[in-house]
C-alpha cells in the first residue's frame, strides 16, 4: 500500500493550476489521483519537506490560502483481496434536483427542524419514478435503497446487517419497472479511529442557522482493528458525514465480492484501513489556519 497526502488548491485560474502542477509533478506518489484542471490535486509523500513546500506555494498562488489536505491510499490487486471491509459509495438520484424524499411526501420523525439532521423514516419512501428506474442500488437521503433483484441477491447470499421493511414508491402511484426497497441497515459501528482525517466546519465557524456544522471525510475510513471484530456485511458509521449529512456505508469483502460477481453498477469501493495506531500526521486534529 502506498499513501499520499494530496494538496488540493481551490479557486485557481488555469495558469496557476499548471504552474503548481508542473512544479510538483516529479514528486507525485504513483497510483494516486492527480489533476491540474480547475482544481489542482498534488499527491505527495506524507510528512515530507516537499509536501510542506507545496502547501506554502498553494497558499501563495491561491491568493487567500484556500486549500485542502486529503489522505489517499493506493492498493495493489493482491492487497485489495486481503482488505476485510470497504466503504461503499453509490449513486444519488436526486443529487442535482434540489429536492429530497420529503418533497414527494415521505414522512419522517425527529431530527433538526432546520436542516433535518437525525430524522428517522416512518413511511415508505416516495419519489418521482423517473429518478430511480435505472438504479439497482442508490441513496435517497438519508436512506439507501436497492432494486428487488439486489434484495434477492443479498438474501440469497446470506449477507447480514440489513433488512427490508419499507419500499420506495412513485409519489403519484405510477407503476415502476420493478419493486424497490429501503435498506434498513441496523448495525452501527464504533467511532472512527482518531487517525481518520475529519474536518469539522464548526472549528471554522461555518454552521447553518440551527448551529449544526458539517464533518467532512478527508481520508479513508480508519478503525482500530479490534473495533470491527463484530462488524456485519452491512454497517453504518457512527459519524454523520459530508454534505449529504448521512453515515457512510461500510460493507464486508464478502459483500463486495457478491456485488462485483453480479456486476452491480453505480458502486465504488474504498478500502477501510484497520490500524494499530495513528497513520502519519493528522492535520485536522489541530485545524491549522486556512485549512479547508
Amino acid at each position: 500500500m502506498r499513501r499520499a497526502t494530496s494538496v488540493i488548491a481551490l479557486s485557481m485560474d488555469e495558469e496557476k493550476c499548471h504552474t503548481l502542477y508542473n512544479t510538483y509533478k516529479p514528486y507525485f506518489v504513483q497510483g494516486i489521483h492527480a489533476n491540474n484542471y480547475g482544481q489542482v490535486v498534488l499527491p505527495l509523500k506524507p510528512d515530507s519537506s516537499i509536501l510542506n513546500e507545496a502547501i506554502e506555494d498553494a497558499r501563495k498562488l491561491d491568493c487567500g490560502g484556500n486549500y485542502m489536505l486529503c489522505s489517499r491510499a493506493y492498493y495493489t490487486k493482491k492487497e485489495l483481496e486481503a482488505v476485510p471491509f470497504f466503504q461503499l459509495d453509490v449513486g444519488f438520484p436526486l443529487e442535482l434536483e434540489g429536492t429530497d424524499p420529503s418533497d414527494y411526501g415521505t414522512k419522517y420523525t425527529g431530527g433538526c427542524p432546520v436542516c433535518g439532521l437525525g430524522k428517522q423514516l416512518t413511511s415508505d419512501v416516495f419519489v418521482d419514478r423517473k429518478f430511480i428506474r435505472k438504479y439497482r442500488i442508490g441513496q435517497l437521503q438519508p436512506d439507501y435503497f436497492v432494486s428487488e433483484e439486489i434484495r434477492q441477491l443479498i438474501e440469497e447470499a446470506g449477507l447480514t446487517g440489513v433488512s427490508f421493511e419499507r419500499e420506495v414508491r412513485d409519489y403519484k402511484g405510477r407503476e415502476l419497472p420493478h419493486r424497490f426497497y429501503v435498506m434498513n441497515i441496523h448495525h452501527i459501528l464504533p467511532p472512527l479511529s482518531p487517525s481518520t482525517w475529519l474536518e469539522d466546519t464548526k472549528k471554522r465557524q461555518m454552521v447553518s442557522s440551527c448551529g449544526h456544522g458539517t464533518i467532512y471525510l478527508r481520508s479513508d475510513l480508519q478503525y482500530e482493528r479490534e473495533k470491527l471484530e463484530g462488524a456485519m456485511d452491512f454497517n453504518l458509521t457512527a459519524e454523520i458525514l459530508n454534505n449529504d449529512q448521512i453515515p457512510a456505508l461500510v460493507v464486508s469483502a464478502k459483500t463486495r465480492k457478491v456485488f462485483r460477481e453480479h456486476k452491480v453498477g453505480w458502486a465504488r469501493y474504498t478500502p477501510v484501513l484497520l490500524t494499530d495506531g495513528v497513520i502519519g500526521t493528522n492535520p485536522y486534529l489541530d485545524s491549522p489556519p486556512g485549512l479547508g
